[in-house]
């Protein structure tokens, strides 16, 4: 799976900043003329700041369905080519674990990974992962959290880490149980607490 390194977070003042000012070129937002930009928003005034201000940097604009689940969103990304994201709190939240998870799938060690937020007391949520290593690899939460680091912004790395033996739970469809083992973390948290 390729880095998707590509993929910026504006903040809400760049929506404005793009919208008011034409003349903002590639070396400070990341985008120019040609290049393909997403929009996804809420059905808000901000969207159209957002399209308006990426059409007059001559950029094209890709408009990606703001119901999409994280999953469906980042094959929307990668499909599209972007170079750039303009992407409301939600859409990044949901975004947000499924980049870190394509991250821990990059690191040679690591076999399975499944990224998920908890309940945190001051920040309201955090990451957590579950990561099952390759056959015959020694792999720890503080390994997998220091190759995060090294990839992904210190606030999108992993403040909880486990490292399984056994593969991660499915569903029928084949894919991760991340409910269950975001129930298991919870388990494990409050366990810790104690």
């Amino acid at each position: 799976m390729e880095p998707r390194r590509h993929v910026a977070f504006p903040t809400a003042d760049d929506y404005e900043d793009a919208a008011a000012d034409p003349r903002i070129d590639r070396r400070e937002r990341g985008a120019g003329a040609g290049d393909r930009v997403g929009v996804a928003l809420r059905n808000y005034p901000e969207w159209i700041a957002a399209f308006m201000g990426v059409t007059s940097l001559g950029a094209v604009a890709v408009a990606l369905n703001a119901w999409w689940s994280g999953e469906e969103l980042l094959y929307g990304i990668d499909d599209s080519g972007l170079q750039l994201l303009f992407a409301d709190v939600e859409r990044t939240e949901r975004l947000a674990g499924q980049l870190v998870e394509a991250v821990l799938y990059e690191y040679p060690k690591v076999l399975e990974a499944a990224v998920f937020g908890v309940p945190d007391e001051r920040l309201g949520e955090t990451l957590a992962a579950v990561v099952v290593a390759r056959r015959d690899e020694t792999l720890t939460a503080g390994d997998v959290r220091a190759f995060a680091a090294e990839h992904v912004a210190k606030f999108k790395v992993p403040d909880h880490v486990w490292v399984r033996a056994e593969r991660l739970p499915r569903i029928a469809s084949e894919k991760i149980f991340k409910r269950g083992l975001r129930e298991e973390a919870l388990r494990r948290l409050v366990g810790e607490g104690e």
